[in-house]
């Protein structure tokens, strides 16, 4: 391994520095699980607060490391016609990932990310904190 390449900093470990108070809303239109992606944030350092998704069976693994460590995220089903009463001015959400989010937070710094090429792996989260980043420019 190049020891020069471990020690450079990635962008998520500036995002949450620089940014200390941001609080995320993440929806399922996106280029990503929502459910590991909203682990990953947490794990990162980033609260989320809001998740817009319907889960699935093979969802429940990130859901319960989730809940351990983010016990006061919800959960919105964006298919429940309780959606129709749902108003941004009542959530702490503030930058929201995914195009369901987005028009759930029309007032809030997004980033929508589901472009047709899908991003994997390494690179596509460096790309997704970088265009995080961008969205605070």
């Amino acid at each position: 391994m190049n020891p020069i390449r471990l020690k450079r900093s990635l962008p998520s470990q500036h995002l949450p520095k620089t940014h200390p108070d941001i609080t995320l809303g993440i929806g399922s239109r996106l280029n990503a699980n929502p459910f590991e992606l909203a682990l990953a944030m947490v794990r990162y350092g980033l609260p989320v607060a809001e998740l817009y998704a319907i889960p699935q069976p093979a969802d429940f693994f990130y859901i319960q490391r989730l809940a351990e460590l983010s016990p006061d995220t919800r959960l919105y089903m964006n298919l429940s016609p309780s959606m129709v009463n749902y108003t941004e001015d009542q959530s702490p959400v503030d930058f929201v990932l995914g195009a369901d989010a987005a028009y759930y937070h029309p007032h809030c710094r997004s980033v929508i990310w589901n472009d047709e090429q899908q991003p994997f792996g390494y690179q596509a989260v460096r790309d997704l904190f970088i265009r995080m980043k961008e969205a605070f420019a």
